[in-house]
């Protein structure tokens, strides 16, 4: 059989850089990835290389212990796994690396907290531009999939998390509740929202012990 026989030698080099003062934080990070892959290819071992530039940029202002915003922008880079290009009916070995600039703006409120009780708000608001970027789908058999690149998607989103919790002695009470709203839209041919990502999605759980 026609098999790949593949293989990766990848290689990660890194700086950063921080700076703080009493109630801001900032950091910068510059990530450098070499990546070579070697495979058979009409019974000849054939090899290709890829290496990209990741920098990024954290920023966190903490006016109170109870409250902080922080944000980011940075870029990633995600190369397709083994089972992406290779595994059998399922891989393709024409996908390209997913390509993506990321920023997001959140915030940190502790609404709650003594007494044994704590009550946390997070929110989060994001905007991703990616190219190629790389899903499953379903074939016309429902147990195989297939993957495949979408030039452009453009996602918009925003994460709402509320965690409680109260604690006495051994007794422990609290639950989380989550909502996401993601709009993940593929800007190729204007198709509207890319498959299996739910524009509204949430969850929710409890705890307790004794």
């Amino acid at each position: 059989m026609d098999f790949a026989y593949p293989g990766r030698f990848s290689s990660w080099s890194c700086a950063s850089a921080m700076y703080g003062l009493r109630t801001v934080e900032l950091s910068a990070t510059m990530l450098f990835l070499d990546v070579h892959d070697t495979f058979l290819s009409g019974g000849e071992r054939s090899s290709a290389r890829r290496n990209v530039l990741m920098p990024s940029f954290v920023a966190r202002w903490k006016p109170s212990e109870r409250f902080s915003v922080d944000g980011f922008v940075k870029r990633s880079y995600r190369m397709p796994t083994f089972n992406d290009l290779y595994y059998t009916t399922v891989g393709s070995k024409t996908l390209d690396p997913e390509d993506a600039f990321q920023t997001d703006l959140g915030a940190r409120w502790t609404a709650l907290s003594g007494s044994g009780h704590t009550l946390q708000f997070n929110a989060d608001i994001y905007r991703n531009i990616l190219k190629n970027k790389i899903i499953a789908v379903p074939t016309s058999n429902q147990f195989r999939w297939s993957m495949y690149n979408i030039g452009k998607v453009s996602v918009l989103g925003a994460d709402l998390v509320a965690d409680y919790a109260f604690r006495e002695g051994r007794l422990a009470l609290g639950g989380t509740a989550r909502y996401t709203y993601q709009s993940a839209r593929d800007m190729t041919e204007g198709r509207g929202q890319i498959p299996y990502i739910p524009l509204h999605s949430g969850s929710a759980n409890l705890f307790g012990e004794a």
